[in-house]
């Protein structure tokens, strides 16, 4: 892993981890259904994990080095089959545009629970946005992907 995306990546781990806390003291706060969504952390974890893995994909490979990143990240130890199965059970978006629109449904909702929080959350997708790039160099599919993305924030 070259510097960059080592110095991206721990950037990414700290700013992660501030959204956990965040989320932590909404539900204990009680500004968050955990009925209706489940745990906060672990909902926002999953649309996260949508945009890295879609990101990942959208050049049609899960290369060597994004599956470095994806262990080294997020602790995944999955096969390229396993990653390709996962992404496939997620894709209920036929487009990019249907998956960005409902990325920002929530954005929105955490918005409207809390603003900065909400603008953490989004510099983690941006973030993620700019990892993925940088693993495998920049492929048409993951920059129509990202461009989208990054003006959805």
């Amino acid at each position: 892993m070259n510097e960059r995306l080592k110095a991206l990546s721990e950037e990414f781990k700290l700013k992660h981890e501030l959204v956990h806390t965040g989320c932590d003291s909404h539900e204990e706060l009680s500004d968050w259904d955990l009925e209706k969504y489940g745990e906060m952390d672990v909902y926002y974890d999953n649309a996260l994990i949508t945009v890295i893995l879609r990101m990942c994909a959208s050049d049609g490979v899960f290369s060597p080095r994004e599956m470095d990143y994806l262990r080294d990240v997020f602790h995944f130890d999955f096969t390229r089959e396993e990653l390709r199965d996962i992404y496939e059970s997620m894709t209920s978006f036929e487009n990019n545009d249907a998956f960005v629109d409902s990325l920002k449904k929530d954005i929105d909702m955490l918005w409207a629970t809390d603003g900065k929080l909400c603008g953490a959350f989004c510099e983690l997708v941006k973030l993620a946005c700019e990892i993925i790039r940088e693993t495998d160099g920049i492929a048409p599919g993951e920059t129509a992907l990202a461009e989208l993305l990054l003006e959805a924030l």
